[in-house]
């Protein structure tokens, strides 16, 4: 078994969460930070049929990956 992944989709997570944001704050304004996290909620609306479709793909292999992520919502 190789090693955990902190999320589920990390660069789904990485993007909302910390590219985006930083962009606002860079350019000094809020606007990032909203994106940010509309970006995640809609990435999160999506996941589930996403995740469907990577079970499909990989099957077992999608399950020992999905079992080692410490954060399986992100």
């Amino acid at each position: 078994m190789g090693p955990y992944s902190l999320v589920k989709h990390p660069p789904y997570t990485s993007v909302a969460l910390l590219v985006l944001p930083w962009m606002g704050f860079l350019f000094n304004t809020w606007l990032g930070a909203v994106i940010g996290i509309v970006l995640y909620i809609a990435s999160r609306r999506f996941a589930a049929a996403e995740e469907t479709a990577l079970s499909k793909t990989f099957g077992v292999r999608w399950n020992e990956y999905c079992s080692r992520v410490k954060i399986p919502w992100a």
